[in-house]
């Protein structure tokens, strides 16, 4: 497993501009990591631009803000970044009862190499 603390962010449902909501820790276990290499390959070899992997927040480990009751349809986003055509990801989620989309900043697939 491979421990992260990420900044994480709000954005309400609509039109309103996202707030910085304190940090989020979780894991991402070998498996996972795994995946995302795999996806970040798929990406070099075309013109996707993203592709998305549903992760269970239980397999997370997830440790939320005390003001986030909890994160739904969680998914590891995973991108090229253009200036370095690395692979780079982040959580996606929704708060429970349309309270909008959580995510964390993105970190390269590589900072969290075995």
């Amino acid at each position: 497993m491979h421990p992260l603390t990420l900044e994480c962010f709000h954005k309400p449902s609509g039109n309103a501009k996202a707030v910085r909501i304190e940090h989020i820790r979780f894991q991402i276990s070998d498996d996972h990591h795994r995946r995302m290499e795999e996806a970040e390959e798929i990406l070099l070899q075309n013109d996707q631009k993203e592709i998305f992997l549903d992760v269970e927040p239980s397999e997370l480990n997830m440790e939320l803000p005390d003001n986030l009751i909890g994160i739904e349809n969680c998914r590891l986003r995973v991108y090229i970044s253009q200036p370095d055509q690395r692979g780079h990801f982040h959580l996606v989620g929704e708060l429970p009862g349309n309270g909008g989309t959580v995510y964390t900043g993105g970190l390269m697939i590589d900072y969290i190499a075995a």
